[in-house]
């Protein structure tokens, strides 16, 4: 396999060919915003708390500098929505948000998430505007549309899926199918065909106001 797999390289790049079916501009599931660093005191941990913003709440952990930003959130924050997987940037299931950047929380050290910006699936709908007279928030359109198409079995993956399609849409207004298929090569499913998950994605996209 790996005397093929050369070949094939070798043989791409003497012949013109490497860049073929790479996309010229592929999906980074970024939302352009960038982190500032410049006010970030330097600490030293554990002697200084681990201060950051979840989901738009302050939150002080004085525990958990040693922990990966997956167990931060889940053993500390309590926010157990995001998922562990398979814990080596493999899976997906853990993806939040963070500085604006969707990341694999099992891959980040607690540490990071000091002065930074935070979003959980939690926190997911909140970023929609309310619509209801009540003042209540809503799903986000991709919530909904999981929902809607039947997009779930089992659900454990769901979270990093559903994290995944809504950095998508604030990337792309109107991605395609293709470039929904590239904004959730980070998530594995081993219940699905991924079929409905692509189509409530594209139905989210079609959906926003």
């Amino acid at each position: 396999m790996v005397r093929v797999i050369t070949r094939r390289g070798l043989t791409a790049i003497r012949e013109g060919r490497e860049q073929v079916g790479m996309p010229k501009k592929p999906i980074l599931l970024d939302s352009g915003s960038t982190a500032d660093f410049s006010g970030r005191a330097a600490r030293e941990f554990p002697a200084s708390p681990i201060e950051t913003t979840i989901n738009g709440r302050k939150y002080t952990f004085r525990n958990g500098y040693n922990k990966t930003l997956l167990r931060l959130l889940r053993e500390e924050g309590m926010l157990t929505g995001t998922k562990e997987g398979c814990a080596e940037g493999e899976c997906g299931a853990c993806t939040v948000f963070l500085d604006g950047q969707a990341v694999m929380s099992c891959l980040v050290p607690a540490p990071r998430a000091h002065g930074a910006e935070i979003v959980t699936v939690e926190g997911l709908a909140d970023l929609t505007p309310s619509l209801s007279p009540s003042g209540e928030g809503r799903l986000h359109p991709v919530q909904e549309k999981f929902i809607e198409y039947g997009a779930v079995q089992c659900g454990y993956c769901i979270p990093g899926f559903i994290m995944s399609g809504a950095k998508l849409l604030e990337e792309k207004a109107n991605p395609t199918e293709y470039e929904v298929e590239q904004a959730i090569t980070g998530n594995l499913c081993r219940c699905t065909g991924y079929y409905k998950i692509v189509k409530a994605i594209e139905e989210a996209a079609n959906s926003k106001p």
